[in-house]
């Protein structure tokens, strides 16, 4: 058996007297016991203040960041941050540029807390436009590629559409298989041809995904139109008069039709013929200015067509007019439609001609306000 090494009293008090580490640690524990007191009521403790406190002021750190600048070991840090992220006061997300590390910031009802916690006014909590940009979830990128053969009528016998992305159901970790969602508006196409496959690759990626006005048709229907436009060239035909010989029933195997409002090729088609016909398509044009025409996939019982008119100045595209046909039963609120319609225009030309977004250093880059 060891004995027990003990030191004279008068050692013990000189430490506690004159000893500057032990005073600084003796007096940051009653500090420490004191703000535990004054935050009680509010349910958090005096170590989840300071470490909500630094995540604001770091801007949405890394948890490797946080416990760094807190001085705190990883594995405690985690921990804390976990039980603040239960309560809705912190956000946990994957990091752009390294899927194993995770971002943490404090939320608005974290922020309202820290408010409360100092006795300070009330805080309104608003997002700059800049921080509204850089910290959402986005539209997912897309890359399509699609082939095709065409007969001697210059009619599709066959197509091939290859397409990767990275899934909106697959942010926060999800798995599953993504293709049928993500092919929507282009794999379940009713144009008329006869062999015909739909291919998805997920890109991985950890830039947080989420859902637009639209669904999963907003890229897939763009890159279909714009090689259906492609076909009408090669083939050497009017790209209105083409699509209308291809819309005669549904072609699609998945999804089915439905059973309880089968698809109607003659309204679908009359959505394109009245687009066409009010936009003057075929008669002359301005010098310069050109039309083009684009359909939907029938899509929540809808049926849409639009003619565009635009021109390019030293590169620029100004876009003069968009005609727009929507045939989508009967409608209770023409206003309400009208506003529908027009702010998906809107919508639509800010996001192709203003709103290109760059993903650099993990992070969401911003050189200059978006046009919209």
């Amino acid at each position: 058996m060891t004995a027990a090494t003990t030191f004279p009293r008068a050692v013990a008090l000189e430490v506690r007297d004159e000893c500057l580490c032990f005073a600084a640690q003796r007096t940051a524990r009653e500090l420490a016991r004191r703000f535990d007191r004054l935050f009680a009521g509010l349910g958090i403790t005096n170590g989840q203040f300071s470490m909500m406190v630094a995540m604001g002021g770091m801007g949405g750190p890394k948890l490797g960041e946080l416990a760094n600048f807190l001085g705190m070991d990883h594995a405690t840090v985690t921990a804390a941050v976990r039980n603040l992220e239960k309560r809705g006061l912190v956000a946990l997300r994957p990091d752009g540029a390294d899927r194993r590390a995770r971002r943490v910031s404090i939320t608005a009802a974290g922020t309202a807390l820290i408010a409360k916690a100092v006795n300070g006014p009330p805080v309104q909590v608003v997002w700059t436009r800049a921080d509204d940009l850089r910290h959402d979830f986005y539209r997912q990128c897309a890359i399509h590629r699609l082939e095709a053969t065409l007969g001697p009528d210059g009619n599709p016998i066959a197509m091939r559409h290859r397409f990767s992305s990275p899934a909106i159901d697959a942010t926060g970790g999800k798995s599953g298989k993504f293709g049928a969602g993500e092919s929507d508006g282009i794999g379940n196409h009713v144009y008329r041809v006869p062999n015909r496959s739909s291919e998805y690759t997920l890109l991985d990626s950890g830039v947080p995904r989420g859902w637009w006005r639209a669904v999963n048709t907003t890229h897939g229907t763009f890159a279909l139109e714009s090689f259906i436009d492609e076909l009408a060239a090669k083939a050497g035909k009017d790209p209105y008069e083409y699509r209308m010989a291809l819309i005669d029933r549904w072609v699609v195997d998945q999804p089915q039709d439905s059973k309880e409002f089968p698809f109607n090729p003659e309204r679908y088609k009359a959505t394109l013929t009245l687009a066409a016909e009010k936009a003057g398509w075929g008669k002359p044009l301005p010098a310069g200015h050109a039309l083009g025409i684009a359909h939907n996939v029938p899509d929540h019982l809808t049926y849409a067509a639009e003619v565009v008119e635009a021109s390019v100045t030293n590169g620029k595209v100004n876009v003069h007019r968009v005609v727009v046909a929507v045939d989508c039963g009967r409608v209770f609120n023409p206003d309400g439609a009208r506003a529908q319609l027009e702010g998906g225009v809107v919508q639509a030309l800010s996001a192709a001609l203003g709103e290109e977004i760059t993903i650099e250093g993990g992070a969401k880059r911003l050189y200059k306000p978006f046009s919209i």
